[in-house]
């Protein structure tokens, strides 16, 4: 083998024989007279799964107590398939491994308490995200039985603005769906980029969110007609703008909006809830999975 190339970042070995097995193995690293010092099985009962085109490793980095997932998966990866020689997040293992530091404990707005859902609700809105990025609706079902979506509506101040078809599948307790700013022939898989693999979503083609103050609503009907029907019903509802009130939202760049915590009654901006993600679409704000 050829001599061993060194950096900052690490030692990097080049070997002509090394072989893995894609239906299933064992990588050892062996010390003197052969013991055994590490090993890792994959694909295989009992041993991680690694699909075709992406690594596993250890989440978090360099972590010995952690468990092995898929590297598109890991929380710092960016859904990045694998990271040879350095960090998750690309940066070098000298550095550290930056973390995602825990978000701080966030308590209930007492204000806004007798207006908290207990099932169905809208859990985040981006109607101003990072760049680049696009507007975004979070659905989250805060209860244990499936809440039915076919037939709502999701409107700004202005009109509807998606409607769920009557195929659509119930949102399991304790899930959550988003729904986002992007046409039909642009709306990605649900293994894609910029979501988690399995992360439920829909593309609205455009939602249109009024940076300066608007009303969401989720509803049977449309709650913006003209005259008012009287047939409309309102499964939930969040206002953001100018004057800010406990319950009445100013607005805020660059972030999203969000309960805090999830499926709670209070409302504030996402890095108030957590400085380290200004939106966590499909995600807890601490950017883990429901």
């Amino acid at each position: 083998a050829p001599p061993p190339a060194v950096s900052d970042d690490g030692l990097v070995l080049a070997s002509g024989a090394l072989q893995m097995r894609a239906a299933g193995g064992e990588g050892r690293v062996l010390g003197p007279g052969g013991a055994v010092l590490v090993s890792q099985c994959y694909n295989e009962e009992g041993c991680p799964s690694q699909p075709a085109g992406v690594s596993l490793t250890r989440d978090p980095d360099a972590d010995p107590d952690a468990p092995w997932v898929r590297h598109d998966q890991a929380e710092r990866s960016g859904g990045a398939s694998s990271s040879p020689g350095g960090c998750q997040n690309t940066d070098a293992f000298a550095a550290g491994c930056e973390r995602v530091p825990e978000p701080p404990e966030v308590e209930p707005d007492p204000a806004c308490e007798d207006v908290a859902p207990t099932g169905l609700m809208i859990n985040e809105v981006g109607f101003d995200p990072p760049d680049p990025g696009w507007e975004f609706v979070e659905l989250f079902n805060g209860g244990a039985a499936p809440a039915p979506l076919a037939g709502l509506a999701v409107s700004d101040a202005v009109g509807v603005k998606y409607t769920f078809p009557e195929a659509a599948d119930p949102l399991p307790g304790g899930a959550a769906l988003v729904i986002m700013a992007v046409s039909s022939d642009e709306c990605p898989t649900s293994d894609a980029s910029p979501f988690e693999a399995g992360v439920r979503h829909a593309c609205a083609g455009s939602l249109g969110l009024n940076n300066g103050g608007d009303t969401v609503t989720l509803s049977h009907g449309d709650p913006t007609a003209d005259p008012p029907d009287p047939d409309v019903v309102v499964v939930d509802s969040v206002v953001f703008g100018d004057p800010a009130t406990p319950c009445l939202h100013a607005s805020e760049g660059d972030t999203s909006y969000t309960r805090a915590p999830d499926g709670g009654a209070g409302w504030r901006s996402h890095l108030s809830a957590n400085p380290a993600l200004a939106q966590s679409p499909g995600l807890r704000i601490d950017g883990t999975r429901f």
